[in-house]
């Protein structure tokens, strides 16, 4: 599972970085179609521990807010995985990157500032440089940060 989990997060960082590359429209359409399949295959798992079920949810809640397409229960779904959230949250270590990332994607379905805020301290009392897992999550805290000042 865990590398159905990376593909799908590559999936959705070509879809979230092309910035100038940005993919035509019928790339676009193939990629939002892939990230869409993907996680309709993760989204019935279950993590086997308490930081693989926060990447797994975190990665299925950014697939489904990212993505241009969705399924007819995308609602439900998302409501789930915030409900999973909920649950895994309280067993993840302080500091752990897949906690930060869980939170950012929380908020962008919920916009509970308090969320971001946790997940920004986190950021903030890291060492520098960061770890690669690390920046990842750091770069996901700073679109939300982005997301709420361009939508207030």
């Amino acid at each position: 599972m865990e590398n159905e989990i990376r593909l799908l997060n590559q999936a959705i960082r070509r879809l979230l970085t092309s910035g100038e590359n940005a993919p035509s429209g019928e790339e676009l359409t193939g990629l939002s179609r892939e990230i869409l399949d993907r996680a309709d295959r993760l989204y019935p798992s279950r993590g086997q521990t308490a930081t693989e079920e926060a990447s797994l949810c975190a990665t299925l809640l950014m697939a489904y807010n990212t993505s241009m397409y969705g399924p007819a229960d995308r609602l439900e779904r998302v409501n789930a995985l915030l409900r999973r959230a909920e649950a895994v949250l309280p067993l993840l270590g302080s500091d752990v990157p897949e906690r930060v990332r869980l939170l950012a994607w929380c908020y962008a379905e919920v916009e509970e500032e308090s969320l971001l805020l946790e997940a920004e301290a986190i950021v903030a009392g890291w060492a520098r440089p960061l770890a690669s897992d690390r920046l990842l999550a750091a770069d996901e805290v700073a679109l939300m940060r982005e997301s709420l000042i361009i939508n207030p």
